[in-house]
């Protein structure tokens, strides 16, 4: 699933890999000038240009713009596509919990970022269909990280 993943997005490594490059250091530079430690925040910006690579660079389906999925499917959390969409989550949301410290108010952004990251899909032409089945699995993936934590 995951070759095919790759193999459907001409460029996603090449792609991640810059976007990663560039905020990591942008984030880098943020926290060396505030005199904060620069471990945490730099893996959080790489793991949202992994998210944002692989959700928004164009794909090769064929999808027009607004045609989406608004039904959840019946395997939601045991397909391998949900299942590759919870996992896209959990690092940065798990990140931003010992980031921050703050289990309950890290997730809203991450479901914020996959409503837009829907929402994006839907209203322009990349060739990827928005999905209300992508959206719980991200908002789970999420919550899984922030689960594990609280359960500490």
């Amino acid at each position: 699933m995951i070759k095919a993943s790759i193999s459907a997005v001409p460029g996603l490594i090449a792609a991640f890999l810059i976007l990663a490059a560039v905020l990591a250091g942008l984030t880098v530079l943020a926290a060396r000038k505030l005199g904060r430690p620069v471990l945490l925040p730099a893996l959080l910006a790489t793991s949202i240009a992994g998210i944002l690579t692989v959700t928004l660079l164009p794909g090769t389906a064929g999808v027009e713009a607004g045609q989406c999925d608004s039904g959840l499917p019946v395997h939601r959390f045991t397909s391998s596509s949900s299942l590759l969409n919870m996992d896209l989550f959990i690092p940065g949301a798990a990140i931003s919990v010992l980031l921050f410290r703050r289990p309950a108010t890290t997730i809203a952004p991450f479901i914020i970022l996959s409503g837009l990251v829907e929402f994006i899909q839907a209203v322009t032409p990349l060739g990827r269909s928005c999905s209300a089945g992508d959206l719980a699995a991200n908002a789970t993936g999420a919550l899984r990280s922030h689960l594990n934590w609280l359960s500490r």
